[in-house]
């Protein structure tokens, strides 16, 4: 059964209920991963598998959660398909006081339509100067690159050749390049190296960085660090997205270091390597979308602390504990699937055409009859409208029960079909409550005027 949260207001859209949606599966994702890095002890490698998925998969929830079919519903004044949410007590509580605040006149639905706007102009103007950034940072690095040039030195490609068979790689392309400050990653088969600084390493060192910069592209970084750098300038809004990308890199530089040390076995190499290559890059540029070796003084710290001392996490998890937790993860955050935030939109009580001559300063408006019975029409169709689906499900060929999936959804429709009537209580209620208010505030001038 699809849990809900219900927001009333008069300004709803559905850009508004998907950037709710998203924040929280995001919330929820993120939460999710760092609680199993801090419980479990995860290598490294799986830790960064862990982070991906929590950078990712809010994205991909929050877009099944929009064409879920059992979890979409019809908003009033809006013709379009939303994400229903709904714990009931809370939609109760929060769409009556909306309602309310609504009800109160023409400003308080302005002032909530002009924060409406405000909200989502602000929001697609910060993705739209995310991917702008975004996109400047890659045209920066790719102007960077484009003077580099093949290495040619045979001692470079041979280690590099002799290193990579092990890993499995297929040809991988050497160049350098006098405009980097340290060696990093392109795409899926091409490490770039800095010119004459690693040249200034012993033969060991050098092993280390190259099989550092294998590892990323045996681990597929060249083409996860685009996407993490995409997602983390567009999608700012969501505060969790920064840690995890953070965490994400953080976690990336180790597990390549684990590798490293687990081919070479020389970890104090390449601690001395790590050292060398980052007093060239702390004076570079730093680059989000491509894995560097060296540029968090905060991570290059920890890098060297555990290279010189034991570790304290295994270098690889066996296969199938990693994919235990990836499965687990997964099941957590597709949960999120059925959590969505519909924000539903109501009527706030105006003045009626014939009443404004006789409304008076200092009382209150006349309850609009016409408003109150389109709404009330609008539940009547919606309840007859659940009435019937739920007739025709409960309707079986046999004259049997319905399976499990239809039992479900009958719950479901259920629960709606109640929340519709009682919807329809309070309505009525509402007006009989105005209208007898208006009738004594109109006495009361009426006494105060004799």
């Amino acid at each position: 059964m699809a849990p809900h949260l219900l927001l009333g207001c008069d300004w709803a859209s559905p850009g508004l209920a998907l950037l709710f949606t998203y924040l929280l599966h995001g919330a929820i994702w993120a939460a999710a991963a760092w609680g199993m890095v801090r419980l479990c002890s995860f290598s490294y490698a799986t830790r960064n598998l862990l982070w991906r998925l929590a950078l990712v998969g809010p994205v991909v929830t929050t877009l099944l959660t929009m064409i879920w079919p059992w979890n979409a519903v019809q908003v009033s004044h809006f013709p379009v398909q939303l994400p229903q949410i709904a714990a009931r007590p809370v939609a109760d509580a929060l769409g009556f006081a909306a309602r309310t605040v609504a009800s109160r006149g023409w400003f308080a639905a302005g002032v909530g339509a002009f924060t409406a706007n405000l909200l989502g102009l602000a929001c697609g103007a910060g993705a739209l100067l995310g991917l702008s950034r975004f996109a400047v940072s890659l045209l920066l690095l790719r102007k960077d690159l484009s003077g580099r040039r093949p290495v040619t030195d045979s001692r470079l490609l041979g280690r590099l050749d002799r290193l990579r068979a092990p890993m499995g790689l297929p040809a991988v392309s050497l160049t350098e390049s006098a405009r980097i400050a340290g060696p990093l990653v392109i795409g899926r088969a091409e490490v770039c190296l800095p010119v004459g600084t690693l040249f200034k390493l012993s033969d060991a060192q050098l092993d280390t960085v190259l099989v550092h910069e294998l590892a990323h592209l045996e681990r597929r970084d060249g083409l996860w660090f685009p996407l993490v750098g995409l997602v983390q300038s567009v999608l700012w809004m969501q505060p969790f997205n920064h840690l995890v990308s953070s965490r994400f890199r953080s976690s990336a530089e180790l597990a390549c270091d684990d590798r490293a040390v687990e081919l070479t076995e020389d970890p104090l190499g390449l601690a001395a390597a790590l050292t060398e290559v980052a007093a060239s890059a702390s004076l570079g540029r730093r680059r989000v979308a491509v894995p560097a070796m060296a540029e968090s003084a905060h991570v290059l710290l920890e890098r060297v602390r555990r290279l010189v001392a034991p570790w304290s996490l295994p270098a690889r998890d066996p296969a199938s504990r990693r994919w235990r937790a990836v499965g687990l993860l997964t099941a957590m955050g597709l949960v999120t699937v059925g959590l969505s935030v519909r924000l539903a939109a109501t009527s706030s009580a105006a003045v009626a055409p014939g009443e404004e001559a006789t409304a008076r300063p200092g009382r209150s408006a006349a309850p609009d009859a016409t408003a109150a019975g389109r709404e009330l029409d609008e539940l009547l169709l919606r309840e007859q409208q659940l009435t019937g689906e739920l007739a025709r499900l409960q309707r079986t060929p046999e004259g049997g029960r319905p399976g499990p999936p239809a039992s479900v959804r009958a719950l479901e429709l259920e629960q709606d079909l109640n929340h519709v009537r009682g919807t329809q209580a309070w309505v009525e209620a509402r007006f009989v409550e105005e209208a007898r208010t208006w009738e004594q505030s109109g006495r009361r001038h009426s006494g105060a005027a004799r």
